[in-house]
């Protein structure tokens, strides 16, 4: 209900409408923690794990550094993790890397470990064999599938294009400027005209807005409270009144 009463007002409130249109198109994710290269995390995380000991010299024996670099390495630990969960499959050649590392590990200390190698060898039979030898047949590949944030910028001209607003790509560049981002109308426009054929589309155009609006609203509800608190009750109670219209 809330989504429709935003969608209705920005038709008639530029402000509104400028306000959605910049959440929209904001580059950080609303999806858990945004791509990052992962030579660039081991970077942070080779820095984080040496910092505490680094401040704490530097600070005149801070041994708080310690606590808040041990909660920043794991942080980035776990960040590394999730981007590996929901990166590719494994393929059989990930196995085979694997196999390789602990190998040398072990030639570099021996079996004298609390590791039964014998199992972990099975294990890695069985893995290699339920492995991948190469993407599944209809699996998007690299380059294929819409980012998070292209997504919301084909919301943007879809929330625009509902509401009306001439020139709506020019306007969402604007927004994409706003934060950074340089993109000329011309892209926007394909990207937006370029979804209906979509294969992975999800929703479809139409109900992209409604979809995403649903997510961020909760994030921008401050900034829209000037102009949603007198404007609501008067939706609200048009709203009921055409429901008994049509009833």
């Amino acid at each position: 209900m809330v989504v429709e009463f935003l969608i209705d007002l920005a038709k008639t409130s530029p402000k509104v409408r400028g306000i959605l249109v910049k959440a929209l198109v904001r580059p950080a994710t609303y999806f858990g923690p945004p791509r990052v290269g992962f030579p660039r995390l081991l970077t942070a995380l080779k820095v984080a794990d040496v910092a505490g000991s680094t401040v704490c010299q530097e600070k005149n024996q801070d041994v708080t550094a310690f606590d808040r670099w041990d909660k920043v390495r794991d942080m980035l630990l776990l960040w590394i993790r999730e981007q590996l969960i929901s990166g590719p499959p494994t393929f059989k050649r990930d196995v085979r890397q694997l196999r390789l590392v602990l190998r040398r590990w072990r030639e570099w200390r021996g079996d004298a470990t609390d590791i039964n190698w014998k199992l972990v060898d099975e294990d890695l039979d069985l893995l290699e064999a339920k492995a991948f030898e190469k993407l599944p047949k209809g699996t998007p590949r690299r380059g294929r599938r819409l980012t998070e944030h292209q997504k919301r910028i084909i919301t943007s001209v879809e929330l625009l294009h509902q509401c009306g607003q001439k020139a709506r790509c020019q306007m969402v560049v604007e927004a994409l400027k706003s934060w950074g981002v340089k993109r000329n109308w011309i892209t926007v426009s394909n990207l937006w005209s370029w979804y209906k054929s979509y294969r992975l589309r999800h929703p479809e155009r139409h109900a992209l807005p409604r979809y995403w609006l649903k997510i961020i609203y909760p994030f921008i509800l401050p900034q829209l409270e000037p102009y949603t608190s007198e404007a609501w009750a008067t939706w609200v109670s048009n709203r009921r009144g055409s429901k008994r219209f049509r009833s």
